[in-house]
């Protein structure tokens, strides 16, 4: 980890103007196009899980090739984030993101041009470094220019919106191979289209942060989370790391499962697959009032309770039972991710929200895909069932840590409150729902003039 905080923001080289106070038309049509931009992303990897799985029966490669298909672009969007997470923060918010999506319209194009597993391997690991670039930098992005009154609710639903993006595309992925001739075509045209109008938004939203010198450094292999929030980062990664393992068994190995162990025709497994991530983006959006506190112990509980079902439901081979599993888990993945993104992002300076979002994403993402990719290897080994049922077991423990922590329910760098002193608008001493951090206070990060 690598301290970044300091008294006052540094010196920038250009003056911004900052968020709009209110509400505007323009501000309203450049949130909502970045969000769609952000869905797109998403929703490009979430597409991989059913294309994958057409794949394998028309070039018959095995389930070890399969989840590094998978896997290979967790890897590369967490190199990605180690390596460029925080350079937003010092080159600007739409220099980053441009060259992000340009790199997302070449994986599309490697998606359709691919003849092999290995062009589709390749085209996952350029999708990574793109949504690495991406995904920590459009959650920045977003919450710097919305009013400063909806910057909390606005940094929670985009953080959400990958995971929803993640859901539509298995879905869209599922519904392309069951009925397209072209699957690949199908779902790649119009999410490079999607893409062209991201590029769109972005170069209608203001800079949000000023150049900073230090990028070069930047590039130094590292996490980046200030001193006064880490306490809290770490109690948090226990949350986020439980909510990310979830999504990544549905859309790792679920849809293998499905096939094979539930018995499920494509468009069933998709709808199946679908499930955990889709709930999981409605839980999140609709927890956007919910207190940090209630949101984190539902979010655990429901992550572990998901483990424990999944692993009755794959063992007696039940779809409703893993149906069940997925619902618990979606509710759980939404809440604990939101639980922990919204206080840590309100906690940090406009130089310190990209290397932030990028450590959190750092934590999501290592759990997303390092037990998919074991439990893939594992796969060859013993049955895929047994592995499964091993990896919800695994999602149960960390889960149950998470709970026993606490994580996130405090606003970080806030102190505590005095004797008997309550959260404004919470009634809940240390519940961290409306402490005045610099994200909150008037919508000017502190050292920052207007």
């Amino acid at each position: 980890m690598s301290e970044t905080t300091v008294s006052a923001a540094p010196p920038r080289t250009g003056t911004l103007s900052g968020p709009p106070a209110q509400w505007t038309t323009r501000a309203r049509w450049y949130t909502a196009l970045n969000l769609l931009g952000s869905l797109a992303v998403a929703a490009a990897a979430g597409a991989g899980s059913p294309l994958f799985v057409y794949d394998q029966g028309l070039w018959g490669f095995g389930d070890g090739t399969l989840t590094v298909m998978f896997s290979v672009y967790a890897f590369t969007l967490l190199v990605t984030l180690l390596i460029a997470g925080s350079l937003s923060d010092h080159v600007g918010r739409r220099p980053v993101m441009i060259g992000a999506l340009l790199l997302l319209l070449v994986a599309c194009g490697l998606h359709l041009a691919a003849a092999s597993a290995e062009w589709v391997v390749v085209a996952r690991a350029v999708q990574g470094i793109s949504t690495g670039a991406a995904i920590g930098t459009f959650t920045a992005m977003v919450s710097e220019t919305v009013p400063p009154h909806a910057r909390g609710r606005m940094t929670q639903i985009a953080g959400t919106i990958p995971i929803g993006g993640l859901a539509l595309g298995a879905l869209f992925g599922g519904v392309a191979v069951a009925l397209a001739p072209a699957p690949s075509v199908a779902v790649f045209v119009p999410i490079a289209l999607l893409v062209v109008v991201a590029l769109g938004a972005v170069l209608l939203t203001p800079e949000s942060s000023s150049r900073v010198a230090g990028a070069w450094r930047s590039l130094v292999p590292r996490v980046a989370i200030p001193r006064r929030v880490r306490p809290e980062f770490l109690r948090g990664a226990w949350l986020v790391s439980a909510a990310w393992m979830s999504s990544g068994l549905f859309l790792g190995l679920m849809p293998s499962l499905a096939h094979h162990t539930l018995g499920l025709d494509t468009v069933a497994a998709s709808a199946l697959v679908f499930l955990q991530p889709a709930v999981a983006a409605v839980a999140g959006l609709a927890a956007t009032g919910l207190a940090p506190r209630t949101s984190a112990v539902v979010g655990a509980l429901g992550c572990a309770v998901g483990g424990i079902l999944l692993i009755v439901g794959i063992g007696t081979a039940s779809t409703g039972i893993v149906m069940a599993a997925a619902l618990a888990a979606g509710i759980g993945n939404g809440l604990g991710f939101a639980a922990v993104l919204r206080p840590l992002s309100a906690a940090a300076h406009t130089h310190e929200r990209g290397g932030l979002m990028a450590a959190i994403y750092v934590v999501a993402y290592l759990s997303y895909g390092v037990p998919a990719l074991v439990a893939g290897q594992l796969a060859t080994v013993f049955a895929l069932p047994a592995t499964a049922i091993g990896y919800a077991a695994f999602l149960a423990a960390v889960a149950l840590v998470a709970l026993a922590s606490r994580a996130g329910v405090r606003a970080p760098g806030a102190g505590n409150p005095g004797p008997g002193a309550t959260t404004p608008g919470s009634g809940i001493p240390g519940s961290g729902a409306a402490y005045p951090t610099p994200a909150r206070s008037g919508g000017l990060e502190q050292g920052e003039k207007k």
